[in-house]
């Protein structure tokens, strides 16, 4: 059993120096960008629960392209890795966070008269020249007729979105 000894401590050994599990130099950590800016966000539909329901209902936080697409704009505003986005519909706020590379994730309620909306927005904020773009996005819309404290989903719309911000 010993001679097997002398054949696993080499073995363990060039694990951690490989892997880099016995070091502790963070000089590789990303920083996490400051990803503040004014943004405008277009939504491609992927799937939509919400057929009964006037699109544009559904949307109220966005205004149409002239080719049935929604476009919405967003102030994000960030504070270490904590951030917020303000978009146009009164009292809509998402909260959530960014990681290094720019991944953001934001959710909230946007309700109004009509309907109770809970949006979630993600995506990577790359920076573009002087200002960001937006890649790899989504947007998921769940939308509530219920009303009240009720948590009851009634259909939701998800999206693709791109965007820029400067």
């Amino acid at each position: 059993m010993r001679p097997l000894s002398f054949l696993f401590a080499p073995l363990l050994l060039s694990v951690f120096v490989v892997c880099g599990c016995g070091s502790s130099d963070d000089s590789d950590v990303e920083p996490v960008p400051d990803i503040s800016a004014s943004y405008n966000f277009a939504a491609r539909l992927q799937d939509n629960e919400c057929i009964s329901l006037d699109f544009w209902e559904v949307f109220a936080f966005a205004n149409d392209n002239g080719n049935g697409l929604p476009i919405f704009s967003a102030e994000l505003e960030q504070d270490g890795v904590a951030l917020t986005a303000v978009l146009e519909l009164p009292d809509c706020v998402l909260a959530g966070d960014v990681a290094a590379g720019g991944a953001f994730a934001l959710a909230g309620s946007c309700h109004d008269d009509a309907m109770e909306r809970a949006l979630s927005l993600t995506g990577v904020a790359e920076v573009d020249g002087l200002g960001w773009a937006v890649g790899e996005g989504g947007l998921v819309i769940e939308v509530s007729l219920s009303g009240g404290d009720s948590d009851t989903e009634d259909c939701s719309v998800i999206s693709d979105i791109e965007g820029s911000g400067n």
